[in-house]
């Protein structure tokens, strides 16, 4: 009989490996176990995700975390629809008080309205991208019309819903295209202008 190894289980699938043609890389991955991204560990301080999905059990929240992140590369977006939104999943962006220092860690959509207390207003990845005043009335218009059309009743509070697209237990085959695509064009227009006011 044939010896193989079993990679252990990350986010992706791999192919169990016969003895013969395994290589130092192989062994490196039997000696690295998986860990959740920061971003989806309750755990962590640099959760996000996490406190999201804590009813989940930790092999539930994993495969949530693989069906989101395959989700995010769906053949129907452009790939700089699918980078903005991995890197929302990820908290791969430059922004907040724990990357950035002074004015540039705040909010500027809030500094702009000339609040008062936009100083108080960190511009974290939750209020960046799903909470602040005008990001927030967009993703309500957005989510409001979508149910209209497609006669479904998504939240259009769920940070889970704005940040990652995760309809939940109203995700359907027949308009999954439609609602990445809906998806992806909001959190792109809502980042290109973010990105506009920070950089003018």
């Amino acid at each position: 009989s044939e010896l193989i190894m079993e990679p252990p289980p990350t986010l992706s699938s791999k192919w169990p490996t016969s003895l013969e043609k395994m290589r130092v890389r192989h062994i490196k991955t039997l000696r690295a176990p998986f860990h959740l991204p920061r971003a989806w560990d309750e755990t962590s301080k640099d959760d996000h995700f996490g406190k999201l999905y804590a009813d989940l059990t930790p092999a539930r929240r994993t495969a949530k975390l693989r069906e989101v992140m395959t989700d995010l590369r769906h053949p129907a977006l452009e790939p700089r629809y699918s980078d903005v939104l991995y890197r929302m999943a990820t908290s791969g962006f430059y922004i907040g008080p724990n990357k950035q220092r002074g004015t540039e860690a705040h909010c500027k959509r809030c500094a702009g309205k000339g609040n008062t207390n936009a100083a108080d207003t960190p511009e974290t990845l939750e209020h960046a991208y799903a909470e602040c005043g005008e990001v927030a009335h967009l993703w309500r218009l957005v989510t409001t019309a979508w149910n209209t059309n497609m006669e479904q009743q998504l939240d259009p509070s769920d940070l889970r819903l704005r940040l990652l697209g995760d309809r939940g237990e109203h995700k359907c085959a027949a308009n999954e295209e439609a609602w990445r695509v809906v998806h992806a064009a909001t959190a792109f227009t809502i980042h290109t202008t973010r990105t506009r006011q920070h950089s003018g």
